[in-house]
This record gives C-alpha cells, structure tokens and sequence, in this order.
C-alpha cells in the first residue's frame, strides 16, 4: 500500500525564493511560524511538567481567541485538522481540536499524562539543530535517545528531524539537522521506530521522504544519508 493510500500527504516540493537559502541556518514556513505565534507563551518547554490536559486547555483559549480574531495560525491549525463536527470559537471544541491537533483520538484520549520536560528540551535542541545543547542532555540522560513524548503520536526525538506530523510550530529544518539525527542513532536512537500519525504507525523514513519542509530546505537527502547509515 503506497503512502497516499494510507493517508499520509504527500508533499509537492516548492521553491520559496527567499525564504530560505544558504546563509540561513534554520527553515521554518510561514504556516509554522504563524502557529508558533499563535501559541506563544504555551510552549513545552516553559510549560515544565505540567499535565498535557493543561497544554490542551492552555492552548484551547488561545485557538478560540484565534479563530474569533482571525489569526493567520488558527486557521493553520483548522486546516491541518478539519473537524466539521467543531466549532472551534468555542473554547469547548477548542480543546477537542487542539487534542486532535496532538494526535489523540479525541480529548478523553489524554488522560492524566503529563510532560516530561527533559524530553521536550531535548525535542527543542532537534528541531533548532543545537547539536551541543542535545549531546548534554544525551550525555546527562542516556534513555532519551529512545524515549517518546507524552502527546498521543508517541514520537521519539529522531522523528522529529522529518519535520513531519510532530506538532506544527516544530515542524522546521536546521541546517545542522542531519548532524542531529547521526547524534540521536549513534546514541541508540531506531530509525525503524514508528510514531502514530495519519491513521498509521509511521518511520522517520516515511516521514522524511512525504514532508515539504526539509525538501524546501534542501536537506533531504543530507538526512536520508544519515538514516540510511543506520538501519532498522
């Protein structure tokens, strides 16, 4: 069964002019950005260990809000995640959404997890391509190279260098990422491990091979070498 069949998009890569080039170190579209503003100040790694039913709620205030003013990132989110059953200028079905948005099946789904904040550190080191800031934290905690994030895709960090089902506002591409994913495999991370997205359980390769963002940055290929070094 092909990819388009399960479900998963398959991205038509783009030329952005100058949205990136070269000089710059890190790609991140326009969508993510306007998501990240959207979110601003509900970011896990300032949340700490709090409970992901409190992200949720966080966030669920800050769409509604959104969406009633127009905000370029609500519609992004609304979008990504069409749910004709919600309102989502409700602050009720805004949580629903931003509970989808994550990947649960609905917001009964998140139960009582909480965030573990040295993975989304960690999370955070991947996806700005801080390779140093991640090697500490590898180094001071070994079980994060395998370790999965509390929302319902159940990511592990190297899936994060496919900038691809992760949540929106990390979806970007750092020129040091392929230095980030061989950090991430030579501390025992598996590039066969799957995280669950788009109705499926999916690899980092498929991710990588069906998402824009790195394909725009030009990056790819320096990725797919690093995984292909390593395989499942």
């Amino acid at each position: 069964m092909s990819l388009a069949d399960r479900g998963v998009p398959v991205a038509v890569p783009k030329i952005l002019g100058s949205a990136y080039t070269g000089l710059m170190d890190l790609y991140r579209c326009q969508d993510v950005a306007d998501v990240a503003d959207l979110y601003a100040g509900t970011e896990e790694s300032v949340l700490g260990a709090v409970a992901v039913r409190e992200v949720v709620a966080r966030r669920a205030v800050l769409l509604a809000a959104g969406i009633r003013q127009g905000h370029p990132g609500a519609s992004v989110v609304r979008r990504n995640f069409p749910s004709p059953d919600l309102d989502p200028s409700d602050e009720a079905d805004a949580c629903e959404l931003v509970a989808r948005s994550l990947w649960f099946v609905d917001l009964d789904a998140v139960g009582e997890q909480r965030l573990d904040p040295w993975f989304e550190r960690a999370a955070d080191a991947v996806v700005g391509g801080e390779v140093e800031k991640l090697r500490d934290l590898l180094d001071a905690l070994p079980e994060l190279a395998s370790a999965r994030s509390s929302y319902g895709h159940r990511a592990t960090l190297l899936h994060y260098v496919a900038a691809n089902g992760v949540q929106i506002r990390r979806q970007t591409v750092h020129r040091c990422t392929p230095a980030v994913a061989s950090l991430l495999l030579e501390r025992g991370a598996s590039s066969g491990a799957t995280m669950a997205v788009y109705g499926g359980e999916l690899t980092v390769h498929e991710l990588l091979h069906t998402s824009a963002h790195p394909a725009e940055a030009g990056l790819t290929e320096a990725i797919d070498a690093v995984l292909r070094r390593y395989p499942a």
